[in-house]
């Protein structure tokens, strides 16, 4: 199993004792498109984008680690 994901498997357990999440979550949890979850996203994006292109290594680690590039460094076969 892979690493825990935060936020997400208390979500999953609380969702198993009390049924489906939707009913149990206010909209403002749920919404996506509010400007608090925007404004959530654009921070995460922007402070792991930093993190990634501080060096050439860890662009290309990133890269890897998110299938774009092969292990050896070529373009995945997805992308040609």
């Amino acid at each position: 199993m892979g690493a825990p994901r935060p936020g997400y498997d208390e979500l999953a357990l609380t969702c198993r004792r009390t049924g489906p999440c939707a009913v149990n979550k206010k909209p403002s949890e749920t919404d996506l498109t509010s400007s608090a979850a925007v404004a959530s996203f654009e921070k995460a994006a922007r402070a792991y984008t930093a993190k990634i292109t501080k060096s050439k290594q860890a662009a290309t680690e990133a890269l890897v680690r998110e299938g774009i590039y092969t292990r050896s460094g070529r373009l995945a076969a997805r992308y040609k």
